[in-house]
């Protein structure tokens, strides 16, 4: 686990958010473990004002068809009022059995926009093939539609031949070009049960900012496309121009016209790498191991013993749930391999909560951006106030250090970012004043930006990190 040293945050919810779910935590442990429990602060994406809501359906087709054990359903909940629809939340169902097949997509109704339009479509797929598919639309929430839905599926009329993406795992990588960088280094692992892991790194002068990210993956037949769905706002579209080359696309799916090498290649042989991120999921005791199952990928690991996966599970076992129980759990963790985890930090346990698909990343700015962490430290507790920024779309900088009010301006192009005329109040305070300076510091030198979910990450000249905002649903 990371020292915390004298870094410390506050203890209690912010005034411009509602509080947190309360918080599983050691009885022992440094004062800023404690602190937690008792505030219920969320240390990532979930701060309790996620307001989950449901859209309910029934899905049919009139074929008389068995479908096979291996066939999956999945529905997917889209806002379709810009140029390329955005997903909100899915589920995948396998073996769902004869229809009808009954689905509930369980989404942010934070995310909802009364002016948009939103709707569900469905297809039931044997291995990446659909066999049945919505073509009609069904519109859902907004413009006085409801929130339950009955789907009539049929089966796809011209099916095109595809290529396919065989012998994985696989590897594929290159160098493909981003606006105000020199590049972005991709690799690109695909798993057979449709997981992917991507790494993204920003060349530059010196080390690179580096960004790990986990998903699902599927082809679109029709388009000769892989699609990956992560936690960015909008899918990754690359043509698969053959089995051993994607080609990367723009939002819409059509092809980029910078004219520079915008492919990935297949590397002769799997390249494994170790995710290191914050994770978040479903975890749960079996036999006397601990298991957590990554929402975004499906993933599922044992964990590593050591003394961080002990007192998570010391800390599921105080909840007092059955151990088959699965509860949401975010955790900072890095893949050792195929089937094992290691735990490098937890921020907690949330009995109510479960995996909620669709939660997109936060624009830069006008997003309140509450500071978890400076270098390597993560923020513990004894700030007088909750040190934070928010990015105005004017290009004026506001926060707090935690004493004193931050104010600035501040303009990007690309992934640079640059952050000028920093000034503070002059108010003295008990505690706190180290992270306030450490902040400052860090800002004045921030050089890079990048967003990941529902993170933002500073980094300097050389991509080292020098601070981690995550966002704050604001009331």
């Amino acid at each position: 686990m990371d020292s915390a040293d004298d870094l410390t945050a506050p203890c209690g919810p912010s005034p411009m958010r509602s509080p947190g779910p309360w918080r599983a935590d050691r009885d022992t442990g440094p004062a800023w473990h404690r602190c937690i429990a008792a505030c219920g602060l969320l240390l990532w994406v979930f701060s309790g004002a996620v307001t989950a809501a449901n859209i309910t359906g029934q899905a049919a087709y009139r074929e008389r068809i068995a479908l096979p054990p291996e066939a999956t359903f999945e529905a997917v909940l889209e806002d379709i009022s810009q140029a390329s629809a955005v997903r909100i939340a899915d589920i995948r169902i396998t073996n769902p059995g004869p229809p009808p097949i009954a689905f509930t997509l369980r989404y942010d109704a934070e995310r909802i926009d009364p002016t948009h339009r939103y709707n569900v479509r469905a297809r039931i797929l044997e291995g990446e093939r659909a066999i049945f598919t919505t073509e009609e639309a069904y519109p859902v929430i907004t413009a006085g539609h409801a929130t339950d839905v009955v789907l009539r599926l049929r089966q796809p009329t011209d099916a095109p031949s595809t290529l396919t993406l065989e012998q994985l795992p696989a590897t594929f990588k290159g160098d493909l070009s981003c606006a105000g960088c020199a590049g972005v280094r991709h690799q690109l692992n695909l798993f057979p049960d449709h997981a992917y892991y991507l790494r993204q790194s920003w060349l530059g002068e010196s080390s690179a900012p580096r960004l790990d990210q986990l998903g699902r993956w599927e082809i679109d037949p029709e388009h000769q496309t892989l699609r990956l769905t992560g936690e960015a706002y909008l899918p990754l579209l690359f043509a698969i121009t053959s089995p051993q080359r994607l080609r990367k696309l723009d939002r819409t799916g059509q092809a980029l016209e910078s004219g520079s090498n915008e492919e990935l290649v297949r590397t002769a042989t799997f390249e494994p790498f170790q995710p290191k991120r914050l994770l978040r999921g479903l975890y749960q005791i079996d036999g006397k191991q601990g298991v957590f199952t990554e929402c975004l990928s499906g993933q599922r690991w044992t964990l590593l013993p050591n003394d961080e996966q002990q007192v998570l599970q010391q800390a599921y076992a105080r909840l007092k749930l059955a151990p088959a129980r699965a509860v949401l759990a975010t955790v900072e963790g890095e893949v050792i391999d195929a089937a094992m985890l290691r735990v490098l930090e937890y921020d907690g346990l949330w009995p109510a909560e479960s995996c909620l698909s669709g939660a997109a990343p936060q624009p830069l700015d006008n997003t309140y951006w509450k500071l978890t962490r400076l270098e390597d430290k993560a923020l513990g507790s004894g700030t007088a106030e909750e040190p934070h920024l928010v990015l105005q779309a004017s290009g004026e900088l506001t926060g707090g250090g935690g004493c004193n009010e931050i104010t600035g301006l501040w303009a990007r192009k690309g992934n640079r970012l640059t952050i000028t005329q920093t000034a503070t109040t002059h108010k003295v305070c008990g505690a706190g004043m180290a992270i306030e300076a450490n902040l400052l510091k860090a800002l004045n030198a921030t050089k890079t930006w990048a967003i990941e979910g529902q993170a933002l990450h500073f980094f300097d000249a050389e991509g080292r990190q020098l601070a981690r905002f995550e966002a704050v649903y604001l009331r």
